[in-house]
């Protein structure tokens, strides 16, 4: 950065250097010296609608850490995260080693081999012990220290008193963001694509829609800010693509037409029916029930995109398809054979017992 001739800090004016990258040079050994200081803090959690409760863990460090304040009187603590299920989920986005994960190669493997990896789920390095298991081969799903700028504004905020609005942020995706390529999801997808010839039908008809997802975290009401991911799809063979259109309407974007509906604020309101969804209260209770009216404003005119189902159905939304009729003068009309045993095998939900089942009396 040419800083180092500053003692690591310049202030940036006339530099060319953003303004956060100088916050951030200047506040990193601050943020690292608290971060040796992390701890998952347990914590019991209760469902003020159920009684229920449970044992949860979050991350905490002293941010006076880098000053020598340790002592109980002296030290400030700040909360990162969420409360999580395990302390390793609580300190796992806080750790930016490498992570792998293993896949069984069918191979054996002498008994009480040890081999060092990061866990894939906690971000945290322990040993593996085979003991006469199949051998497994480590694979690398994000490499060493990569950060999220969710993550990272979280920081600075919060140990350092460095406060990044949303233009913010937005600067430092557009500038220093990548894709982590080596996430096993993203190369698997890529090889569909690219060697075998499939479509994402999404993209091929709406290739500018912005901010369009299918999945967002429930816990932490993300659906009703738009911060989620797309991870749900429709893929057809190249060869299929000529029988799929676009149907009557375009990208739905609640019950209230945008000018451009491929923008990021009609994805908003897409995801949250013009903001007449409501979101969970964070004392539990689940998500409030939405009249009829508001429920209905996922059904439109056929088209091939998303459906937006309330987020009290799940946390992922339908995806959407529409052949032509070109397809069904050729393959004829299309009838669903329940009886059919590849048919059956598809739909394991239907073994499911219902909900009555489960509350009946025992004899």
């Amino acid at each position: 950065t040419g800083c180092e001739e500053h003692n690591n800090f310049c202030d940036g004016v006339g530099s060319g250097i953003p303004h956060w990258k100088v916050e951030l040079e200047k506040n990193w050994n601050h943020i690292s010296t608290a971060l040796q200081t992390i701890e998952a803090v347990p914590r019991k959690t209760t469902n003020p609608s159920t009684g229920e409760s449970f044992d949860k863990f979050r991350a905490r460090v002293n941010a006076n850490a880098a000053n020598g304040k340790t002592d109980a009187a002296s030290s400030r603590y700040v909360y990162l995260g969420s409360y999580e299920d395990s302390e390793e989920e609580a300190l796992g986005c806080y750790n930016f080693d490498e992570r792998t994960y293993f896949e069984d190669t069918g191979e054996n493997t002498p008994a009480n081999t040890v081999v060092n990896t990061a866990e894939n789920s906690a971000c945290t390095t322990e040993l593996v012990k085979f003991n006469n298991e199949q051998q497994h081969h480590a694979i690398l799903c994000r490499k060493k220290n990569l950060i999220s700028i969710e993550t990272l504004t979280e920081l600075v905020s919060k140990i350092v008193n460095v406060f990044w609005d949303e233009k913010t942020q937005r600067e430092i995706a557009k500038s220093e963001g990548q894709l982590n390529t080596d996430a096993p999801d993203y190369l698997w997808i890529k090889k569909v694509l690219e060697e075998d010839g499939m479509v994402d039908v999404f993209r091929h008809f709406y290739p500018r829609a912005d901010s369009r997802f299918t999945c967002w975290h429930q816990l932490r009401n993300k659906r009703y800010t738009n911060e989620g991911s797309r991870i749900d799809y429709t893929l057809v063979d190249r060869s299929l693509l000529e029988f799929v259109e676009k149907g009557e309407g375009t990208l739905r974007c609640g019950p209230t037409p945008y000018d451009n509906p491929l923008g990021e604020e009609a994805a908003l309101m897409a995801a949250t029916a013009n903001g007449m969804f409501e979101s969970g209260t964070f004392a539990g209770g689940g998500i409030a029930s939405a009249p009829k009216s508001v429920l209905d404003t996922q059904f439109g005119p056929t088209h091939t995109g998303m459906i937006y189902t309330p987020p009290s159905y799940s946390d992922h939304i339908a995806v959407s398809l529409v052949f032509n009729d070109r397809l069904v003068s050729l393959m004829g009309v299309f009838t669903l054979d329940e009886k059919d045993a590849a048919t059956r095998k598809s739909q394991p939900h239907k073994k499911q017992r219902s909900i009555a089942s489960f509350l009946a009396p025992k004899e």
